[in-house]
Order: structure tokens, then sequence, then C-alpha cells
């Protein structure tokens, strides 16, 4: 559904003198910024030329018709997924694809992927079957098998591939259903396959140690599409290209809570949502089906889907109905029947939670109930700070002592490593700050510096916790690295690190945290899962399966289960430049006061249902700008 736009047009004369306003001190700050690195410039003149600058870009960037920003802006809300019937919208034109180029479609279950090609049958496409194997291997009728957790398989296979056929039109992925078990319906009841074996070797990810085999998927999916999908990129400039991406929870994206079902899907839904962003040129579709539908119907309806290919991206088909996934605001109603009060004896787990907005709500936490509070953070608590800095309380105070140290020392830094510098200092100084005030306003405070993709050791502290307070009140899993670059340009080193800081975590804390006593869990998801977002595959894939954790958690235990979805704050991990960049587009952040605030009241003020929120201010511009 195309959401509409609110950004409001300066007038055009206004706007084209503050764009060249703009490109003059950007070529000038350009130019001053080569001319630092020049040894023999007067260098004390330069580092206040480009202070200088740099005041004015941004007095430059915010000079903006205000009024016009004011009037965009919105309230923070609070807002639940739900899904709602979708009727088909039909193209003017039919997709076209020529027939000698190759439809592929990845997955094991022999069943299904002879559905799909009936579903399929009005292309006149060969179709490419690829099976999960060891290594790359042909199996005969245009069926190949390889290891989807290694690169070079996956390069021999595209190699073979291009061998044989002269492009790729479409690549489908049914990676999230396996062989089928006992039932009725399309596939039968759906049981998670076995994990599967265990593979140390350095270069396979950290994945490999999850109990969950299935929650690799994305991971597979991932490595595939960062070696196939130039090969679309190139069909589109000539013709229609498609990558569509199936799971098989209830139809509805899980949402019903009738099924259980693999997460590892949620993933690679959440990768495919961000590719539709950065590859526009492509058609991309998320399509979710009921394991208990009849084949007959599924058939009907994917040929349908196929000769429309409307602009939904997520689309469900439960057996009866088609189904799209849109927002739905809903304010605080107090639910009578649930309490989430704590005391000082109750006992809070949470992730990440030193600095950031996790930070915030754990000394609102503190104050409230005086609890004892277990952090677990990626590194060692900083050291205290070195006397020389510590008179620079502003960060323009500490650029220019950082920028006069260097010269000092005939030392030649780079504005951004300054600015690295500047933004450890000052991110150290609020950690202390939150671990001074957290022992004030505690019973008792524990930080543990831990990796949380660490399964064995997760496991081992959260039993000790349980030995030596025995209970665990409440969990926030807030853990979580950004590493943003397109799919072309990631690497699976980097996409690993992103992806498990997240979901690993997770799922040890479903194995091993005691639903009896607790009386909340919330993970920290991002409203990039929600739309999507360029650079993000690794972050938004994982975001999708942490609101699958708390859909299915939700279902199983009795208390507060949710996953919410931020829209930007300011604070944590923003960025100067975005905070800008917001502010001239007119996106509401929200603020640190407003977001706790609204986080209480998502445990005392909501009825238990709603396992996925969005709270985010300016959704539509959001969207617009995503």
């Amino acid at each position: 559904m195309k959401k509409k736009s609110y950004i409001a047009q300066p007038h055009i004369s206004e706007q084209c003198k503050i764009n060249q306003d703009v490109s003059k001190i950007l070529e000038e700050y350009q130019r001053m910024a080569a001319l630092f690195f020049d040894m023999q410039c007067h260098q004390d003149k330069l580092i206040q030329r480009i202070i200088n600058l740099q005041k004015n870009m941004v007095a430059a960037a915010l000079n903006t018709n205000q009024k016009n920003i004011d009037n965009l802006k919105e309230p923070v809300h609070r807002l639940v997924l739900k899904p709602f019937l979708a009727g088909i919208k039909k193209n003017k034109k039919n997709l076209h694809f020529s027939p000698e180029k190759a439809i592929l479609l990845i997955g094991e279950n022999p069943d299904l992927i002879h559905l799909i090609k009936k579903s399929l049958s009005d292309f006149k496409n060969p179709f490419i079957h690829i099976v999960p194997g060891d290594n790359t291997k042909i199996l005969g009728n245009n069926c190949y098998q390889v290891d989807l957790l290694s690169p070079e398989s996956i390069k021999s296979l595209k190699n073979l591939i291009n061998n044989s056929f002269p492009g790729i039109a479409a690549i489908i992925n049914l990676l999230g259903m396996t062989k089928p078990y006992e039932g009725k319906g399309l596939l039968g009841a759906y049981i998670p396959r076995p994990e599967e074996k265990k593979d140390t070797s350095e270069h396979k990810p950290l994945m490999r140690q999850s109990h969950d085999g299935n929650l690799q998927d994305a991971i597979k999916w991932f490595l595939f599409l960062k070696f196939f999908i130039k090969e679309l990129k190139k069909n589109s400039e000539q013709e229609d290209a498609c990558l569509v991406n199936f799971s098989f929870m209830d139809g509805q994206f899980g949402l019903k809570k009738e099924h259980d079902y693999s997460l590892g899907q949620a993933g690679s839904i959440g990768l495919t949502k961000a590719l539709a962003r950065e590859y526009p040129q492509i058609k991309v579709k998320c399509i979710d089906v009921d394991p208990s539908a009849s084949p007959l119907y599924v058939i009907a309806r994917l040929r349908q889907e196929f000769a429309a290919f409307d602009e939904e991206i997520e689309i469900g088909l439960d057996g009866k109905n088609r189904w799209k996934l849109d927002l739905k605001k809903e304010e605080p109603s107090p639910d009578l029947g649930m309490t989430c009060e704590l005391d000082s004896d109750s006992v809070i787990l949470a992730t990440g939670g030193a600095y950031g907005i996790v930070s915030e709500i754990l000394l609102e936490i503190a104050a409230r109930y005086g609890s004892k509070i277990i952090i677990l953070g990626r590194s060692p608590l900083p050291e205290a700070e070195s006397p020389e800095t510590k008179e620079f309380q502003t960060f323009t105070d500490l650029q220019q002592f950082l920028i006069k140290k260097a010269k000092k020392q005939n030392s030649i830094l780079s504005p951004s490593t300054i600015l690295n510098q500047v933004k450890n200092i000052l991110k150290a100084r609020q950690i202390r700050r939150n671990m001074r005030l957290l022992k004030k306003r505690c019973a008792a405070v524990k930080y543990h510096p831990l990796d949380v993709r660490n399964n064995t050791k997760l496991e081992f502290l959260i039993n000790n916790i349980y030995e030596r307070w025995g209970r665990i009140d409440g969990v926030i899993h807030g853990a979580g690295i950004i590493e943003d670059k397109r799919l072309e340009s990631k690497s699976l080193e980097s996409f690993s690190r992103v992806f498990e800081t997240k979901v690993l975590p997770a799922a040890v804390l479903e194995k091993m945290i005691r639903p009896d006593h607790l009386k909340f869990m919330v993970f920290f998801s991002s409203i990039a899962s929600r739309l999507g977002n360029i650079g993000q595959t690794d972050y938004c894939a994982a975001n999708e399966i942490l609101n699958k954790f708390a859909n299915r958690l939700d279902s199983k235990w009795p208390g507060r289960i949710v996953s919410i979805n931020w829209g930007p704050w300011d604070y944590g991990m923003i960025s100067e430049d975005l905070r800008k960049f917001f502010t001239t587009k007119g996106i509401q952040m929200i603020s640190v006061d407003e977001g706790v605030k609204m986080f209480f009241e998502e445990l005392f003020f909501y009825n238990k249902p709603a396992s996925e929120v969005v709270i985010s201010g300016s959704l539509d511009l959001t969207n617009a700008i995503q």
C-alpha cells in the first residue's frame, strides 16, 4: 500500500538559494579538509576555519522553512501490526520473462517444488531446483546441490548456471519448509527439523552454535543473494525480474498464533523487505502460506499472485483469504487483569543496558522500584577518564583539544578519527554516570562483560542468576550493533555479527528463562524490520526474528511478552548528521522522556495479545524516505 507523502515544499527560489549555499559550504569544507593534510599549511588557521565551516553547515542545513517543518511534526504513536483482507490489483502489464532465462527454486522439499512449478506453469522458463547440501554438485534434470553457508560452493554453482543459461528471471526462496510430516493439507503439520550438524571451522558463521538450526536460514539466503542478485539486477534492465520469499507460518505471518513454525523464516522475510528498498527495479514479494491450505487453493492463488504481482510486499494466504499487513493506532487502555508491579526484590536482566535507551529505562526502573539489575555488555566498563580531557565538557571543546593534541605530536588525524575519539570519550562518561546512578538507586547492580553470541557462557550466567537470586522477574533484550552496507558490499562476517548479536541471545532466553515467575520480557526491535531499510539486510533480518520470538512466546508464557519496533530515538547510536537529516525532513524522533514513558505504558496499560508493536513518530514520512 502506497504511503502518502506529506513533505512540504519550500518556495522554489528560497530552496535554490539554500541549495546553492549548502553546495558552496560543502565545496569549501572539502577543500579545507584536504588542505589539513598538507603539512606546509598553517594548521592553526585551518583548524579554526574548519570549525567555523562546520558551524556554517549546521546553520545552512537548518535554514529551511521552520514553520512548515513544525506543521509536519506528528506525536509519537503506538501502532499494532494486524492482518487485513486484501483484494488483488492486477497490473496493466503482466509479468514477462524471456523463455530461455531460468527461474531458480531454492529448497529441499520436492512436493513443494512441484507445487510451485505447477503454479508457474504459464511461464515457459526452465526451472532450476537448488538443494542444500555439503558441496556443489550436479544432480541431473536441472537440479543442483550447494552448500549455502560456503561462498566458494555458491560461487561454483553460479558459474555452472551461467554456463548453461543466458540469464536469471526470478529467484524463489523455499527454505522455510523442509520435508512434509504427518498431517493434512498443503504440507502437513510442521515439525521443526532436527539440529544441523555443528561445524566449528572458522569460515562458518557462529549461527552453527544455535540449538534451532533453522535460525541460520537468513544467513543462507543472504549469502546466496550476495552472489546472484547481480544477475537479477542485470535482467531487470531488459525485462521483469522477480525475487520472492515464501514462508509457511499461518497465512498471516504468524499473527494467528495457531501454528508452531520455524523462526528462521522471519529472518528471510526481514532481509527480503530490505532488498525491496535496495533494488526498487526488481519486483519483490514475501508470501506467507498456511501449511494446512489445500494444494489446489495454493496453486490457484499463486497463479493470480504472479500474474498480477501488485505493489503489496507482504501477502498472506491462509487457505480462504488473501491478507496484507498494516499498522493500526491503539491508544492506552488499562487491562486490570494484568500487572507487572516490581519491587526491590525483583530481578531484572538486560542485554546492552549500560548505555543507550536501555540504560535510561533501567534508571527509571531503579528509581521507581530499586530492583536488582543485572546488565550484560560487550566490553568491560570504562576505566577512569584521563585527567587531560576531564576539563573539556562539550563536544566542540573536546574536538578542538584532540586536534591541537595531534598537532603537537606531529600526528595527522582524519576528521572522522577525531570524531570517533570524541564519541568514545562522551560514551564512556555516560556509562560511568549510568552505573553510578544505578548503584545509588538499586538494591544490587551487577555488570557482566560478555559476548552475548556465546550460548554456553550466556546459559551459564543465567543459571547462576537463578542459583543466587532464585528468580528473574523481567528481561529486556536490547543488545544490538549496526554495520550498514548494501548487500553486494556486505561481508558474511559482518552480516553474522549484526544478526547473531540479536538472534542468538533471544534463542538462549527462550530456552533458559523460567516463565512461571517472569512478569515481562521485552525485545528491542526496530521500525527497519517493519518497513525495510537500505543497507540493513542483517539488521532487518535479526529484528524480524525478534518480532516472531515475542509472537511465539506470548502465546505460551503468562507474562507480558512484546517486541517493540522503535522508531528513531534522539539518543544512542544516532549520529549528528542523521539527527539533522530527520529534522530537515520533519521526522519526529522519540525523546528519552517520551520513550521511557511509552515503555512503561506498554508493560502496564495494554492488552496482552499485542506482541508486535511499533512506537514511532511521523510514520508516513519515515516510510517515504527509507
